[in-house]
């Protein structure tokens, strides 16, 4: 009981260092900024007055900020884009193992609740 305790204590500091409520913010304001770019893009489209060199650059300069700024690909995905391409880099195993530590930090404190639950049920 005490190494799944320390387990589930390790598993929910790494969860807790990976950020995950800071990155869907951004990934969040980042989403918003590329649907305001689309919808000035298509306000271009629909009327051909609009359309100038100026505002053409100024609409691809806005979308490749936008781009920049914001987390796209996982290592995994580089690293099957590598694979497939020949040239293997990067392991996938390692982003697969990142992609499932927070699942295992919901999964920990519920295996630890069972041998309490038996010392509950039969007093031993």
């Amino acid at each position: 009981m005490v190494a799944l305790s320390l387990l589930s204590l390790v598993a929910s500091l790494v969860v807790a260092s990976m950020n995950y409520g800071g990155r869907s913010r951004a990934l969040e304001a980042n989403y918003k900024r590329i649907q305001q770019i689309s919808l000035k893009a298509e306000s271009v489209r629909v009327d051909p007055t609009q359309v100038t060199r100026a505002n053409y650059e100024e609409i691809l300069k806005d979308y490749s900020i936008a781009l920049e700024s914001s987390e796209n690909h996982t290592d995994g995905d580089y690293a099957l884009a590598a694979k497939s391409s020949g040239v293997d880099k990067i392991p996938a195993w390692l982003d697969r193992t990142k992609t499932f530590i927070p699942y295992l930090a919901t999964v920990l404190p519920i295996l630890i609740l069972i041998p309490f639950i038996s010392w509950l049920i039969h007093g031993t």
